[in-house]
């Protein structure tokens, strides 16, 4: 019997109960399942389990979070693409 890493623990414990992934209580970090502690773990005590939000001031459009709210990939894609756009927008100008 294998004996599991604190990272596969946790993961497996966000995937059996549906969680999308960890966010702090301070909203200073959060980290999906596919990408648990790209943080290094530091101050991965203060995590919660979360869901992926709907975000329109987030990098990626989206954020971990403490209530589920549905959201579809389609309208991941296109936060993400809109915000491309507005970033390359913002770049352009003189």
């Amino acid at each position: 019997m294998s004996n599991p890493t604190v990272k596969e623990i946790v993961r497996d414990y966000l995937v059996a109960g549906g969680f999308d992934g960890l966010y702090s209580g301070g909203g200073d970090c959060e980290c999906e399942v596919a990408d648990l502690f790209p943080c290094g773990a530091e101050g991965v005590g203060g995590c919660h389990a979360g869901y992926r939000q709907p975000c329109n001031y987030c990098e990626y459009g989206w954020h971990i979070g403490e209530a589920r709210q549905s959201m579809s990939d389609r309208e991941l894609i296109e936060e993400q693409i809109e915000k491309l756009i507005k970033d390359e927008e913002e770049e352009v100008k003189p």
